[in-house]
């Protein structure tokens, strides 16, 4: 009967599907946001590409105003599209999601455009990167970090009481790692390993063999050298001249071993090389495995994988991570910010949590196998290989007396974004689900799977990835969308998890990948219960966060920005007042919109000196009062722009226009173009402004 049903569904489905694409086709306004799309991501392009130099091109004034309206374009559509009323199918209600997420992006960007200092040399990388990055001040601090193997994470709490842990910016190069260890200690070494190091090429062939083909082992610590009383002393040696050896094979590991014990300063130099080489090489083996390029930044995959899950509507089965900048002790930190997750975390579980008192049957609630599923869809189009149980939270409920698992939540996920397309893994280390693998999808995440296009992709991931990493995701996501359509991967309903061959034991066998995971947690599970009967093993302990407060994409910080700029227009207002001088029209006009967006401001700054905070409704209201002043600005320059023969006048005029561009500058484009009195002609750039 569940067969049935699923075949009869999965006809439903395509036929949706196929109605779907038939009515997008015959849809203007969803047609006009898929032409503008692609024209952006066509324009963008060539500004994501690097030069033979190695550098991406530098933004010209004409180059900004191309991409303003190209990406104001493609806002409109969206907004277009969002703003329809009518009544939708439910595929087209799975687009607004990814439509709602696609928007953000392109809001956070267009306004950067906009803001950006022109006098600076910026790529639109840069760009678009200080558009999505959150700045937060932690003051003067002494940070504590804690963390595994792949990063070193900094608890923290944001003014807005949200937790979670910062990484620095990190970009991993062994190479460079080995280039750069050598070269700071070769000048210890004897003159013919010195002039073996000259010639030594760094090329991937050469440093597999120089740390991973030979399987150096260095269980070893400083106090073994030179103390031949020891009982790892030779072993010590005997591995530093097997490096050495490496390096150097004109020289016997005889040769070599009698050379470092006979120059301690040699053997120092050469046993922090080989500490630091090995030392790293877990990571190197982790980025080999993933087909991560040697020389990638390793902390915003995370980010860019939490980009992907948004957009799929899966932000419940990842950690919310983001870019962002923190200041502390005067200094800026580049990184990633990843937002503690909610559920029970194997490595701290007691035996008062859910989890401890989890069964095989608890995991076969519909809701959170179908998460399980979900996570797995989302690891093979981010190419995350790390998926263990040990990076996982589990959301655990009692119902009816029994543990169920309502809820899954991937964190650390650090090794994705390879450029694999990983149709069939071979490589043990590598704990992903093969595409070939793949046997089962829900309904909701094929709905959503269908809309999702390699433009949308693109333009999601723009300040993360570089382009062959991005270009290798939505490859990963066509080829999953092909083997869907080629009925390889069966389409379960969301009613059907749990029952019949859709439960953790029949996935498990019939699927592996994820579910032999949950499987494996659910195992350790009972080890770890017989752990805690016998010697009550230590959990970790609370983690301790650094507080900071938001500078960036806070109502309450653009407004003080605001306010400072807008109190200056009434003190300049008060210094072009003339005592018996007849004011036209358009100028008291303008002064009274001027002194309405004041006082408006005034009255906000009062509630932000209060402790109050101020809402999103009286930020709209300030945005509209601004864009009025700029109307009567605008006009007043019209009826004044052919008179202005004194300096006085002069003066007025480059007054109203410094007002005009004001709200050009302090509001997005999209934030304008959401007006309905301003016309598009509004987004161009600034113009210079006339010094008073």
């Amino acid at each position: 009967m569940a067969e049935t049903n699923i075949k009869m569904s999965m006809n439903e489905y395509k036929r949706l599907i196929a109605e779907d694409a038939q009515k997008a086709i015959k849809d203007s306004i969803y047609g006009k946001l898929l032409e503008n799309l692609k024209n952006l991501t066509d324009m963008t392009q060539q500004y994501f590409e690097n030069s033979a130099g190695g550098k991406q091109p530098i933004l010209t004034p004409e180059d900004y105003k191309k991409l303003i309206d190209s990406y104001t374009a493609l806002y409109k559509s969206c907004s277009e599209f969002l703003a329809d009323d009518k009544n939708k199918t439910r595929m087209e209600k799975k687009r607004i999601n990814i439509i709602k997420h696609l928007n953000t992006c392109i809001k956070k960007d267009v306004k950067e455009l906009v803001n950006a200092d022109k006098t600076k040399e910026l790529t639109l990388s840069d760009v678009v990167k200080n558009a999505r990055t959150k700045v937060v001040d932690l003051g003067v601090k002494e940070l504590k970090t804690e963390g595994g193997v792949l990063s070193n994470r900094i608890p923290l709490s944001t003014s807005t009481g949200v937790k979670g842990f910062f990484t620095k910016k990190e970009v991993f190069s062994f190479k460079d790692i080995c280039r750069d260890e050598l070269e700071k200690h070769k000048k210890a070494f004897p003159k013919k390993f010195q002039e073996a190091l000259s010639e030594f090429e760094f090329s991937d062939k050469n440093i597999r063999f120089l740390v991973k083909d030979q399987k150096l082992e260095f269980p070893y610590n400083e106090s073994v050298l030179g103390n031949t009383d020891s009982p790892n002393y030779s072993k010590l040696y005997f591995t530093l001249a097997q490096f050495l050896n490496n390096l150097n094979p004109k020289s016997s590991i005889n040769d070599i071993e009698e050379m470092l014990e006979s120059d301690m300063q040699f053997a120092e130099a050469t046993f922090n090389i080989v500490k630091t080489i090995t030392g790293n090489m877990v990571k190197y083996t982790v980025n080999e495995s993933a087909c991560i390029p040697d020389g990638a930044r390793v902390d915003s995959k995370n980010s860019a994988m939490s980009d992907v899950a948004a957009l799929m509507g899966m932000t419940s089965v990842l950690a919310k991570a983001i870019p962002m900048k923190i200041k502390v002790n005067g200094e800026e930190i580049e990184g990633t910010f990843m937002e503690s997750a909610e559920g029970d975390d194997f490595d701290r579980s007691d035996n008062n949590s859910l989890l401890m008192q989890s069964d095989m049957e608890s995991f076969n609630h519909p809701e959170g196998l179908r998460k399980i599923a979900d996570l797995q869809i989302l690891d093979y189009i981010c190419g995350n290989i790390d998926r263990h149980f040990g990076n996982m939270l589990y959301q655990f409920e009692k119902q009816d007396g029994k543990v169920v698992l309502k809820g899954i939540t991937g964190i650390d996920n650090d090794a994705s974004f390879g450029v694999s397309n990983f149709e069939e893994i071979e490589n043990p280390g590598v704990k992903l689900t093969a595409l070939n693998d793949i046997s089962v999808i829900s309904q909701s995440c094929y709905e959503t799977l269908k809309n999702i296009s390699a433009n949308t992709l693109k333009i999601t991931l723009a300040d993360k990835l570089r382009p062959e990493e991005i270009e290798s995701a939505c490859n990963r996501l066509s080829m999953l969308q092909n083997r869907i359509d080629l009925e390889k991967i069966t389409i379960v309903p969301d009613n059907q998890w749990g029952k019949g061959e859709y439960t953790i034991n029949n996935l498990r066998d019939k699927s592996g990948g994820i579910f032999t995971i949950v499987s494996d947690c659910i195992e350790s599970i009972e080890g770890k219960k017989e752990l805690f009967e016998t010697n009550r093993a230590e959990v970790k302990g609370e983690v301790k966060y650094a507080e900071g407060e938001e500078l960036t994409d806070t109502i309450q910080q653009r407004f003080k920005e605001i306010h400072s700029k807008i109190t200056q227009f009434g003190q300049t207002a008060q210094k072009l007042k003339k005592l018996l001088h007849v004011n036209s029209k358009e100028y008291e006009q303008m002064e009274r919109k001027m002194k309405e967006l004041l006082n408006y401001s005034n009255g906000l700054n009062d509630k932000l000196t209060k402790g109050e905070t101020i809402s999103e409704g009286e930020f709209d209201a300030l945005a509209k009062k601004s864009f009025a002043m700029s109307d009567a600005s605008q006009k007043y320059m019209d009826a004044k722009e052919l008179s202005q023969s004194t300096t006085f006048g002069q003066n007025r005029f480059a007054f109203a226009k410094e007002m005009r561009s004001f709200t050009q500058e302090s509001f997005s484009a999209q934030e304008i173009a959401g007006k309905e009195d301003v016309e598009p002609k509004e987004m161009e750039q600034p113009e210079d402004e006339i010094e008073l």
